[in-house]
């Protein structure tokens, strides 16, 4: 007769099977077994192997996250990581569109229909990395789509990096992420992507902002959604935000995308130029069409000779850090456009406010627009404390320019294993 041999199935950390007889293992667990017909004593031996191998597997948690089901590995080329500087506490964008990424009750395999359990873990599978879920969609076409941010501790050029995406834990009920544990290291950051005024700040802050004018929630942002600004006045002040100390900024990092085929004069965000800084798409100053502007108390302003205003996404970084050489920077696209040395703080005693999407020269929150508005839209928009290494830039760039050639999105795996002994 044909061996038909033994098939154990292990689900999610249990041990069921194809059968219905019920056995104990060596290790506890409830086992059901399925044999081909044998004496009693080849049936011993085999219980007796299964469950010596059985005992031998790891933990039901040892390298994988609680309570999930499905996992996807996630690889960061270190051909793509710019420079010989460690980045420390990097926001990475992982980015992707797949079938199994629909919400378990469109047929797909998240277990919420807000994307709660969508989480993520270093390359051992089990510890679990801040993350931030901007955007998901539980339904698109035939996908799921997931626009999330990840704190990686360390990247480097020097050697590949792994991660872990885990889905499918349906008893999830808010997000599994730590969404101001990515942006620790941030003043205030705004993905732009309320269907309402109401932009939180999500670093925890609080910076919130709230959209004046005919600002409006766009879906067709560089990550995720946006929001685009007609031109005539629309704006999103900024609460609870200001400076008001002479040589108060020491480092500074703005960073932001934005998108124009307007040549008028253009704010992207700005604290007001006279006492603090300015970020602009297209500036004011006679100094070309991109502008970094700040105050030390007199004022310094860089811009470019190049025109970005073509109808396209742009990636705009502002960098300051006193003491550098240069001190300060502007970058597009990865790029440095235009550096200098100033040689000292930014900031002065004139307590001011900021706006998102015109100029500031508020001395309290939300009196006006200050002029110079967008006509175009804006996305992603951050401020910094501590200026990163140039590298920084770059890295940031291109991996939110192409997230999918910055990542490799590996197979799904699920818990458990199907073991054949024959």
């Amino acid at each position: 007769m044909e061996d038909q041999g033994l098939k154990i199935e292990e689900d999610r950390g249990s041990r069921t099977a194809a059968g219905g007889v019920p056995a104990h293992s060596a290790v506890g667990g409830p086992v059901s077994a399925r044999l081909c017909p044998r004496a009693s004593t080849l049936f011993s031996f085999f219980i007796f192997h299964f469950s010596f191998f059985i005992a031998a597997q790891p933990s039901a948690e040892g390298g994988w996250l609680g309570g999930y089901a499905y996992r996807r590995p996630v690889t960061v080329s270190a051909g793509l990581v710019q420079g010989a500087t460690d980045l420390t506490n990097f926001p990475l964008l992982v980015s992707f569109a797949d079938a199994s990424l629909k919400a378990a009750v469109h047929g797909g395999k998240v277990g919420t229909l807000e994307g709660y359990d969508i989480a993520f873990t270093a390359g051992d599978g089990a510890s679990q990395l801040d993350s931030d879920v901007e955007s998901y969609v539980a339904v698109t076409a035939s996908n799921g789509t997931l626009f999330a941010w990840v704190r990686m501790p360390v990247l480097t050029n020097a050697a590949a990096h792994s991660l872990y995406v885990y889905y499918g834990n349906s008893t999830m009920t808010a997000p599994a992420g730590n969404a101001a544990g990515v942006w620790a290291d941030y003043v205030a950051v705004w993905h732009l992507d309320s269907i309402t005024e109401t932009n939180l700040d999500m670093t925890g802050h609080q910076y919130d902002g709230y959209a004046r004018g005919n600002a409006t929630y766009l879906r067709e942002g560089q990550v995720g959604v946006c929001y685009t600004f007609d031109g005539t006045g629309d704006y999103i002040p900024i609460s609870n935000l200001y400076y008001n100390t002479a040589g108060g900024i020491e480092e500074i990092m703005v960073e932001s995308w934005a998108k124009s085929s307007s040549g008028n004069n253009q704010t992207i965000a700005s604290w007001d130029r006279s006492e603090t800084w300015r970020l602009a798409i297209n500036d004011d100053e006679g100094l070309g069409q991109v502008g970094w502007d700040t105050s030390h108390p007199g004022i310094n302003d860089m811009g470019t000779s190049t025109a970005y205003c073509n109808g396209e996404w742009h990636h705009i970084v502002g960098w300051f850090k006193n003491g550098a050489s240069p001190d300060k920077m502007l970058f597009v696209d990865g790029s440095v456009i235009a550096s200098g040395t100033v040689g000292s703080a930014i900031g002065t005693t004139l307590k001011r406010y900021g706006y998102i999407g015109c100029q500031s020269e508020a001395g309290s929150f939300d009196p006006a627009c200050g002029g110079c508005p967008m006509l175009g839209q804006i996305d992603e928009v951050r401020i910094s404390d501590v200026a990163p290494p140039e590298e920084w830039i770059p890295t940031s760039y291109t991996n939110q320019a192409a997230p999918g050639d910055f990542l490799t999105i590996g197979a799904e795996e699920r818990r458990g294993t199907v073991i054949l002994i024959k």
